[in-house]
């Protein structure tokens, strides 16, 4: 499914440019979610590129919790993307994920919502508000 995402990102109209940090090779992100994950991680062709293709050691995902790797696409878990239930020909639960690049958006949050009271006119009048610092921007 990652490589036939990514073929379909590469030949998407406007085009997904891919990542490239410090002139390292074209990379992809993939955000999946915690379900999406646990079926990667145990899938055979990813356990045996984890197994034959990575480093050795205590720092191979299949002994760590971390970001996997396939064919360029960084896969990484955000456990707050939520699944829908009940939806498809036989009302399975399905996750989405994300498949982003260069001109991906971003929502940074600063800090989260949170009320503030305040009386003025001497004590006469009493106002509620919510707080909250967030951002939205392309990734760089």
């Amino acid at each position: 499914m990652l490589s036939l995402a990514k073929r379909m990102v590469k030949q998407a109209a406007p085009r997904c440019r891919p990542v490239r940090v410090n002139g390292s090779r074209e990379t992809l992100v993939a955000f999946v979610g915690s379900f999406g994950m646990r079926d990667l991680r145990a899938e055979s062709a990813m356990q045996q590129a984890n197994r034959d293709a990575r480093e050795r050691g205590k720092d191979n995902p299949l002994f760590q919790d971390g970001d996997l790797l396939w064919e360029d696409i960084v896969i990484h878990e955000v456990p707050e993307i939520d699944v829908i239930s009940g939806v498809g020909a036989a009302s399975i639960d399905v996750e989405p994920w994300y498949m982003c690049g260069c001109s991906a958006v971003g929502v940074a949050i600063g800090e989260k919502p949170h009320s503030i009271k305040d009386s003025f006119d001497y004590g006469n009048r009493k106002g509620v508000g919510i707080s909250s610092i967030r951002g939205v921007d392309k990734l760089m």
